[in-house]
């Protein structure tokens, strides 16, 4: 008798141990937008936000806006890593559009990328099809990565009173922190970008509404980012508004 519960004991075991375990099932994986897809994510005030995959050498724009991190090593767009591969990273598409003189322009001093520091350029036809480009600093990459919020909430603001001042009705900002090296969460930068922007828009409002200037010219802000993170991007405005619509 106990021989037969053993063997009938060893049975079971050996089909336990023989049935195929169950693969869990595959999440599927969402496919990244195609280069140029672009969504509206959020307006107020008369602002409109959109979002698109696309970098700053390829946007027709009437202004169009990118960071850098300080001019220490004017090469610093080109090393991989801390920087994005060459075929992602959108300031090394703008120094080639532009000649090498993106580069050219760091390496001899004359932009070199203090925080808020600005440039506006004319890229020349045929490079970019964007009519002006601002230049914008970030400053040190190692003090920026601890206070990153702080400074892109100065960014945006400098950012959208350039355009107001320059008199454009839209504008597009590649905010290329990535592309310089410095690894971040999205949407909290994106939020930080959108504190600083809509405080500048709202303040020519006022100016306005006071007759001590005119009304701002800006309807529309396209932020530019990757595929990768144009979901994140995108996410980070919606939330910016949720924000904005309960406080």
């Amino acid at each position: 008798m106990q021989l037969s519960v053993r063997l009938s004991w060893w049975h079971r075991l050996v089909g336990w141990l023989a049935t195929p375990v169950p693969r869990p099932a595959s999440v599927p994986t969402a496919p990244l937008p195609a280069v140029g897809t672009e969504q509206l994510a959020g307006q107020a005030d008369g602002l409109a936000v959109l979002v698109k995959a696309q970098g700053p050498a390829s946007q027709p724009t009437p202004l169009q806006v990118i960071c850098l991190f300080d001019s220490s090593n004017p090469q610093d767009i080109y090393q991989s890593p801390p920087a994005l591969p060459a075929a992602r990273n959108g300031l090394v598409h703008v120094d080639q559009a532009l000649g090498g003189q993106l580069t050219a322009l760091r390496r001899a001093g004359h932009f070199r990328g203090l925080p808020v520091e600005t440039l506006l350029l004319t890229p020349p036809a045929g490079t970019m099809p964007a009519t002006r480009l601002l230049l914008l600093g970030l400053g040190s990459r190692a003090i920026a990565a601890t206070s990153l919020e702080s400074l892109l909430e100065q960014v945006g603001l400098t950012a959208m009173r350039e355009a107001l001042r320059l008199g454009v009705a839209s504008y597009s900002f590649a905010a290329n922190v990535q592309d310089g090296g410095l690894t971040v969460v999205p949407a909290p930068v994106t939020q930080a970008l959108l504190t600083g922007t809509f405080a500048a828009y709202r303040t020519q409002q006022y100016v306005a509404a006071h007759q001590l200037g005119p009304p701002p010219t800006v309807r529309q802000l396209t932020m530019l980012a990757g595929p990768p993170t144009f979901a994140h991007a995108v996410a980070g405005v919606e939330q910016f508004f949720r924000y904005q619509r309960a406080s």
